[in-house]
């Protein structure tokens, strides 16, 4: 008997998309939206099925779902978009009074500090109002704000090495202006240009790591090819850790990893060079341990506890999935009427 329903269900299952009609077809595809968290697809096809099946016999369960994804407002970056506001602002305010040469007293920095606080949490509730801030949207923003900086401090890095300013002073206010500017507008840019977006889970962190490591990577690997001049270093350095970012996007794409399968990989990377560091500390009781050679243990130790992590957290992401999958809210089951019609439910668990 099992067994027969398990075919009925499937065969339905199968046969439905042929077979359905219209607004079946658009509750059913609303369900499977929401069990894929596509909330805005979920919405399109339970409105459209509200507003042109108006009879129909989901159009009641249909506004449920919407009453239910209209007042569920993702706000779980809510508090870290406030703090990185309020400290963006406030490092602002007291900079700008190096930039307009006031004099730095408790009056003066007081005065400047009250206005950051004020003008930050002011920011952050406008910029919040009627607009859910996810985690996943903070991460993107933060993670953009961060490799905008870290390109910054490279260019600042370069203009000491090509002497671009006569005037220290101009030099100064030149690069205090620039920096302001990198850090409010990166954050303020991403945060327009994301707000109305789908924002994948994992993607920014796994892009942020991917940077981290690049840095981290080449910079041990100039303590082994020693032979470049600081300006070819930093360009490089600053081209190496853009096009890891960059290229990270598209690669998670492919894998999705997710935020714990990326953080495991790190935490791997980390252990591996710290064995590193310690098997130098050994080894240097005993011989002499050149700068190549340092180096190498460390990136070979780092690459091996990497290399490591990810074989090992190769089923992570499926266990999470499928943990997911399995408790979720919406539940199919097969109907069988007593005059021998079949159907599929769905069970709402919330």
């Amino acid at each position: 008997m099992k067994k027969n329903l398990l075919i009925i269900f499937l065969l339905f299952t199968i046969l439905n998309p042929i077979f359905a009609i219209d607004d079946t077809t658009l509750y059913i595809e609303g369900l499977e939206s929401l069990i894929d968290e596509n909330r805005a697809q979920a919405e399109n096809s339970f409105n459209q099925l509200v507003l042109e099946f108006p009879n129909s016999e989901y159009n009641s369960k249909a506004n449920n779902f919407l009453f239910d994804l209209n007042n569920k407002i993702d706000n779980s970056g809510i508090v870290p978009f406030y703090l990185g506001n309020l400290s963006t602002i406030s490092y602002t305010t007291i900079k700008l009074l190096n930039l307009l040469e006031i004099e730095q007293n408790s009056l003066s920095l007081g005065l400047a500090g009250l206005t950051g606080v004020g003008l930050g949490i002011s920011t952050s509730y406008l910029l919040s109002q009627n607009m859910p801030i996810s985690f996943n949207l903070y991460s993107n923003i933060l993670t953009n704000q961060i490799i905008s900086i870290g390109n910054f401090y490279y260019l600042k890095a370069l203009t000491y090495e090509y002497n671009l300013f006569d005037d220290e002073n101009l030099e100064e206010k030149v690069l205090l202006s620039a920096e302001l500017a990198t850090i409010n507008g990166s954050l303020f840019l991403s945060y327009y240009n994301l707000k109305d977006k789908n924002i994948p889970k994992g993607k920014a962190f796994f892009g942020l790591q991917s940077y981290a490591w690049a840095n981290y990577y080449y910079w041990l690997s100039t303590l082994y090819f020693n032979n470049l001049d600081s300006t070819n270093t930093l360009l490089l350095a600053m081209g190496i850790s853009d096009a890891a970012y960059f290229g990270s996007l598209p690669l998670w794409d492919k894998l999705q990893w997710s935020s714990t399968r990326s953080g495991l990989v790190s935490v791997g990377g980390i252990g591996g060079a710290l064995i590193g560091l310690f098997t130098n500390m050994i080894l240097e009781d005993f011989v002499t341990i050149e700068q190549k050679t340092f180096a190498s243990i460390i990136i070979g130790s780092s690459l091996a506890g990497q290399a490591l992590t990810t074989y090992l957290t190769r089923n992570i992401d499926y266990k999470e999935k499928s943990k997911t999958a399995f408790t979720n809210i919406i539940t199919p089951y097969p109907i069988i009427k007593a005059n021998s019609e079949i159907g599929i439910g769905f069970y709402k668990t919330f």
